[in-house]
């Protein structure tokens, strides 16, 4: 019986010390998307579509608690995680589009010898100049 016993003590230490891993994994986590939606406000504060998931965050949170006042159920604030993640959707969008990451990229040698300008130095490219020899 004393197997059983040190057994069973054995697996709730190591139940709980997965949950604060676990927990202490999820406040890493959101600390870090918290200083990353910091950081994005700061460097685009003229971006209305930032404002406007923070008000969508902010009255999601104020949602969530008058229906788990109204109701007493918990799984109203789901809301607001809802909320931050559409803010954090919001902050991750922003960034990337104004990185200018999302150039095109430049032709290679062959595209811009078929398809590029004159080599003698005219701006009109090579298509404009054979059709203006083909009119003539």
């Amino acid at each position: 019986m004393s197997r059983s016993d040190n057994s069973g003590s054995g697996g709730t230490a190591n139940l709980v010390i997965l949950v604060i891993i676990i927990c202490a994994i999820c406040c890493y986590l959101l600390f870090r998307a918290t200083l990353f939606i910091i950081r994005t406000f700061v460097a685009y504060p003229k971006k209305k579509s930032l404002w406007i998931s923070l008000g969508a965050f902010v009255v999601s949170c104020i949602g969530a608690t008058l229906l788990y006042l109204k109701f007493g159920s918990e799984s109203y604030f789901a809301l607001c995680y809802v909320g931050f993640g559409g803010l954090l959707v919001t902050c991750f969008v922003i960034d990337l589009k104004n990185r200018n990451t999302l150039q095109a990229d430049k032709p290679g040698l062959m595209q811009s010898v078929l398809n590029g300008k004159s080599w003698w130095g005219s701006d009109e490219s090579v298509t404009e100049l054979k059709d203006e020899q083909l009119a003539a």
